[in-house]
C-alpha cells in the first residue's frame, strides 16, 4: 500500500498510483493534464469560485421546497404530516446513493488535482453505472414496501392515506433523482458549479411549475391534491437527471462522454471498489442518520400533542433545510478544495481552506441564526395558519437561530473529511451523536420528563452542538492527511 500523501511537490498517491509520475510507462495510458482553475487561485477567491454558485442554486430550492410545502400546507395540517413522514422514509431507504455520491466526489477531485483525465472520466462513467444500477433497485423495493413502512412508524388515518400516495411517488422519483443529483455532485467536484446551477434552476422551475399545476388544476387541468405533488417531483427530477447528462454528453463538461462510452462501457473493478471502500462509512453514517430521524419522528408523533406536534416538526425540518443548502454549498465547496489539493500534494492548503470556509460560516450563519431568532413566528407562518402549528413551529425555528453556526460548522468539517477519504471519521461521529444524545435525550426530555415538542427540540440543539466539537476535534487530529484512496 502506497504511503501517505506528503506535501506540495512530494510524491502523492490516488488509488495505489503515483500521480506525479503516472502514465510515464507508455503513451496513452492517460490523457494530457488540462487546466485546474482551482488550484491557481488563492483560496478566498477559489471558495467564492465554487460556493456563490452552489448556494444560489440550493437557496433557490430552498424556497421552491418552501412553495411547494406552502401549496401543500393548503391541503390541510394532516397533509404536512404526511409530506414529513414520505421525505424522512426516501432519506432512510435511499441513503446508500448519497453514500455513492461522497465516494464519487473525494475521488474525482483527487484524480483531477493531480490532473488525470483518464481516472476522472472512469470515475464519472462508473458512479453513473452504480447510481443507476441501485437506484431501480430501492425505488422497486420502496414502492412495494411503502404500506408497510408507513405501518410500522404508526401513520393513521388521513395521515396514512396522503403519506401512502406521495410516498409511492417519491419512490417512482428516486433513480430520477439520484441520478440527477450524481451529476449535479460530479460536477462541483470537478470545479463546474456553475454548469450544475444551471441545471439544478431549470430542476427546480419544473418542479415548482408541475406541483402548482398538478395540485390546483387552473383551468382545464384537473387538480390532483397530493397525488400532483408527487408526480411533479418525479418528472421533475427525471428532467434534471436528462439535463444532467446532456452536459456530458454535449461536450460542456471538461469529461466529454459518448453513447458509445456507455455502449462500450466496462465496470472498473479498481473504482468501484474505491466508491464502495469511501462510500460504506457514509452509507452507515447516513443510515444512522435517517433512522435517528425516523425514531424522533415516532417519539414526536408519541407526545400528548401527536399530529399537531409532526405537522411542527415537519415545518421545522423545512426550515432547517434552508441551513442545510446554504451549507451544502459551503460543504460542496470545502470537498472539492480538500480534494484537489490534497490530489496536488498539498495537505497544509487543504487545511488552510477548510479553517477559512469555517470562518466564513461562523459570520454568515451567525447573522441567519439571528433573523431566525427574530422573525420565528411569521417564518412558521409561511406554512399554516394552525395556532399550535404555528407556536410549536415557531420553537423549533428559535432552536435552530441559536444552533445555527455550530449547525453550519458541523457541515464544513464532516465535508473536509469526506472529501480528504476519510469517511470514518464523520461516521463515528454521528453514530454516537445520534444514538447515544439525540434520540434518548429527546425521549427523555419529550416523554418522559413530560416537556413534549419543546423537550426534543432541545435535545436536538444539544446534539448540533456536541457533533460540532467532535467534528473539529478528527479534523484538527490531522489524520485525514494521510488517507490514500
Amino acid at each position: 500500500m502506497p504511503g501517505p500523501a506528503h506535501r506540495a511537490g512530494g510524491p502523492c498517491t490516488v488509488g495505489g498510483v503515483d500521480v506525479k509520475s503516472a502514465g510515464r510507462e507508455g503513451a496513452g495510458t492517460r490523457s494530457a493534464p488540462v487546466a485546474v482553475p482551482l488550484l491557481r487561485m488563492k483560496l478566498l477567491p477559489a471558495f467564492w469560485y465554487l460556493v456563490w454558485p452552489t448556494g444560489l442554486s440550493n437557496v433557490f430550492q430552498s424556497a421552491v421546497e418552501w412553495t411547494v410545502l406552502r401549496f401543500l400546507g393548503t391541503l390541510g395540517p394532516a397533509v404536512l404530516g404526511a409530506v414529513g413522514l414520505s421525505r424522512n422514509l426516501l432519506m432512510w431507504a435511499s441513503a446508500p446513493l448519497w453514500a455513492l455520491a461522497v465516494g464519487a466526489v473525494a475521488l474525482a477531485a483527487r484524480y483531477r488535482g493531480a490532473s488525470d483525465e483518464e481516472r476522472v472520466k472512469a470515475t464519472v462513467l462508473n458512479s453513473m453505472l452504480l447510481a443507476v444500477t441501485v437506484s431501480g433497485a430501492i425505488a422497486a423495493a420502496g414502492w412495494m414496501a411503502a404500506p408497510w413502512l408507513l405501518k410500522v412508524m404508526g401513520a393513521r388515518g388521513d395521515i396514512h392515506a396522503s403519506a401512502l400516495v406521495y410516498l409511492r411517488w417519491l419512490f417512482v422519483g428516486t433513480p430520477f433523482m439520484i441520478n440527477y443529483f450524481n451529476c449535479l455532485m460530479l460536477l462541483r467536484a470537478l470545479g463546474e458549479a456553475r454548469t450544475a446551477l444551471y441545471i439544478q434552476a431549470a430542476c427546480n422551475l419544473c418542479h415548482l411549475a408541475l406541483t402548482y399545476l398538478l395540485i390546483f388544476g387552473p383551468g382545464p387541468l384537473p387538480a390532483l391534491g397530493v397525488p400532483g405533488a408527487g408526480m411533479a417531483f418525479a418528472l421533475s427530477r427525471l428532467v434534471g437527471w436528462l439535463l444532467g447528462l446532456g452536459v456530458f454528453l454535449g461536450g460542456r463538461s471538461s469529461v466529454v462522454l459518448t453513447f458509445a462510452d456507455f455502449r462500450l462501457l466496462r465496470p472498473d473493478i479498481a473504482i468501484l471498489r474505491a466508491l464502495g471502500r469511501l462510500g460504506a462509512p457514509n452509507l452507515v453514517e447516513n443510515w444512522a442518520w435517517s433512522s435517528g430521524r425516523l425514531v424522533l419522528v415516532r417519539i414526536v408523533v408519541a407526545t400528548a400533542t401527536g399530529g399537531v406536534a409532526l405537522s411542527a416538526y415537519t415545518v421545522g425540518t423545512q426550515v432547517e433545510g434552508l441551513l442545510m443548502m446554504a451549507g451544502n454549498a459551503a460543504a460542496m465547496a470545502t470537498s472539492a478544495l480538500v480534494g484537489q489539493y490534497l490530489g496536488a500534494g498539498s495537505p497544509r492548503t487543504a487545511a488552510r481552506a477548510t479553517h477559512l470556509v469555517a470562518r466564513v460560516c461562523g459570520v454568515s450563519f451567525g447573522a441567519l441564526g439571528a433573523l431566525l431568532l427574530g422573525a420565528a413566528p411569521q417564518v412558521a407562518g409561511l406554512f399554516s395558519r394552525d395556532p399550535a402549528v404555528l407556536a410549536y413551529s415557531a420553537s423549533y425555528i428559535r432552536m435552530l437561530g441559536v444552533t445555527s453556526v455550530f449547525y453550519s460548522l458541523i457541515m464544513v468539517y464532516a465535508a473536509a473529511l469526506r472529501g480528504a477519504g476519510d469517511t470514518r471519521s464523520p461516521m463515528y461521529v454521528s453514530l454516537l451523536n445520534i444514538w447515544l444524545v439525540q434520540v434518548p435525550l429527546s425521549w427523555l426530555l419529550g416523554i418522559a420528563l413530560g416537556w413534549g415538542p419543546a423537550g426534543i427540540w432541545r435535545a436536538i440543539g444539544c446534539s448540533f452542538v456536541l457533533q460540532c466539537a467532535m467534528l473539529i476535534w478528527s479534523f484538527r487530529r490531522g489524520t485525514w492527511a494521510r488517507v490514500a484512496l
